[in-house]
């Protein structure tokens, strides 16, 4: 039987014997053309073109049957490679046996992973970091400043640009909500509310906090607190630039230690002389007061602070540190109400337990190992339930309180405590000034 031409892609193709002389469209194949190289694609058969190719060219005897033709590989892409390679995943050359029946989990076993170093490196490692970079922060934007001549604003945290005459919401002093209750009246610079301003003066104590018109007596109860221990304040204001007015604070938030740095502007309780009405000046003395009295009775030292102030009338630490706290959580109104012990740990890196009194097992061994100790190897702080407590004696109930000492004398256990509201004290027996106390 004749054999018949194999038909190519792109023209003529001549008997299959292992090559493939390909023609451009449109042209007859000649002669000459298997001489030309630049014309002519090889392309190697693949194994069923061989195979067919075979099979027509090769004549069969008159009489005989056809012989059937046996591939020994399995085709590309058959059902059976297909099974064979689904297969291959449940085989192993190893024996052995299975320690999980549930397949790996890669969510699970992200979720337990732990990512950097543990808390404890974080919160003394990572601070150093934190702080030197607060500080290059603060020389960055102090440079600047000298340079243009200007004292610094921090755009982030304006708090003359906040004034509730201009616009609503007040950003640095409501949160989602406008807070009704906060009504300072006027912003003036450091330099301008105190006389012989000073960062610190002659060191921190408990005794240097006042707070201000806002409910943030857990923060300043931590930081009452952690003023017994020499240094640590110190370590949390890193940076400042008294002229230029810039300061720069860390605080340990969410697990990491982060820079806040403000402006030195802050509220004032009274607006200023000419936008006052006639009725605040009147008070004073009985009759109209004139500009310099007045700026000198309500818009100098710490007295004339909306917010947290210090004892001393020309320190300025507290208002400042209170302020860059108030900018790490957004807003004033974000830091009233809270823990103390969360407090303490944003400002030491360390970690807090909640510790109930009725809950206490051993009251004995509580007095003795921890109490006993405070401000040597543990800091306190406590408050009275605010739902099942009650007022007693100049202890408010929900109001915040430092632990100063723990003394106990003829038998009697006596704890030292501190109001950072000049406005609680405790009036019954043992009250200020009393020997025990000291």
């Amino acid at each position: 039987m004749p054999a018949r031409p194999a038909v190519g892609r792109q023209g003529t193709r001549a008997k299959a014997t292992g090559r493939q002389t390909t023609v451009p469209a449109g042209r007859r194949a000649t002669r000459g053309d298997a001489d030309e190289e630049p014309s002519i694609n090889v392309e190697e058969p693949t194994t069923e073109e061989a195979e067919a190719a075979a099979e027509e060219t090769t004549p069969e005897p008159e009489g005989s049957k056809p012989v059937p033709q046996i591939s020994k590989k399995v085709p590309a892409g058959s059902a059976q490679k297909q099974l064979n390679k689904f297969w291959k995943k449940f085989r192993t050359n190893r024996a052995g046996r299975p320690t999980i029946v549930l397949p790996y989990n890669p969510v699970a076993a992200a979720a337990k992973a732990t990512y950097g170093p543990t808390l404890p490196t974080v919160a003394t490692a990572q601070f150093d970091e934190a702080a030197a970079s607060c500080k290059a922060k603060v020389e960055k934007i102090a440079r600047e400043c000298r340079k243009l001549n200007q004292k610094y604003r921090d755009y982030y945290f304006d708090l003359s640009g906040d004034d509730p005459r201009v616009s609503y919401p007040r950003y640095c002093i409501d949160g989602f909500e406008h807070n009704e209750d906060a009504t300072p009246k006027g912003v003036r610079r450091i330099e301008d509310i105190f006389d012989t301003p000073s960062f610190f003066k002659d060191g921190v104590a408990p005794g240097d906090i006042r707070q201000g018109s806002t409910g943030d007596c857990w923060f300043l109860a931590a930081v009452a607190t952690i003023t017994n221990i020499p240094g640590l304040i110190e370590k949390v204001c890193v940076a400042r630039d008294e002229e230029v007015g810039v300061y720069g604070f860390v605080f340990f938030r969410d697990g990491e230690w982060i820079s806040s740095i403000v402006d030195d502007q802050l509220y004032l309780s009274q607006e200023d002389f000419h936008e006052a009405t006639s009725e605040l000046k009147y008070a004073l003395w009985g009759k109209t007061a004139k500009e310099s009295v007045y700026n000198e009775t309500y818009l100098k030292g710490s007295d004339a602070l909306y917010f947290a102030s210090c004892e001393d009338k020309n320190e300025t630490w507290l208002p400042l540190l209170e302020k860059a706290y108030a900018k790490a959580h957004g807003d004033y109104s974000s830091i009233e109400g809270g823990f103390t012990g969360e407090a303490v740990e944003d400002l030491t890196g360390g970690v807090t337990s909640e510790v109930f009194s009725q809950d206490i097992l051993s009251k004995d061994k509580f007095w003795k190992d921890e109490l006993m100790k405070v401000n040597e190897e543990f800091l306190f702080a406590g408050a009275i339930d605010s739902i099942t407590g009650s007022d007693r004696d100049g202890v408010y109930a929900g109001h915040a309180y430092s632990v100063l000492k723990a003394r106990e004398i003829d038998g009697q256990r006596f704890v030292l405590v501190r109001s950072v509201n000049q406005l609680i004290t405790w009036s019954d027996k043992y009250a200020r000034g009393h020997a025990v106390l000291n």
